[in-house]
């Protein structure tokens, strides 16, 4: 079987919070397309017809929350939204001792 790598584009809301990825999968079906997704990456798969399928796997430009990942398919877009993970760091709020 051929495998074709997906076109994809990544696009960050730092007002949000959040990342966002669309994965171009034209001639596909929304039920064959396999998902996942970790905090730094994430795989996809999906048979595009016979002899062919769309499979790669990419580095994500910031870390997310991958459990929290909300995904949806529209047209031949896979679009995939997810909260950008905050360090530690981040989270710590400073509060002055009076």
């Amino acid at each position: 079987m051929e495998k074709i790598e997906p076109c994809t584009c990544y696009f960050v809301d730092d007002k949000a919070g959040r990342l966002g990825i669309e994965v171009k999968l034209p001639e596909v079906d929304q039920e064959n397309i396999t998902l996942e997704t970790q905090r730094d990456s994430f795989c996809v798969r999906a048979p595009k017809g016979e002899g062919f399928e769309y499979s790669g796997c990419f580095v994500l430009p910031r870390e997310i929350e991958s459990d929290e990942a909300e995904t949806r398919f529209e047209g031949e877009y896979l679009k995939i939204s997810a909260p950008m993970f905050r360090s530690w760091a981040d989270r710590i709020i400073y509060r002055p001792l009076a």
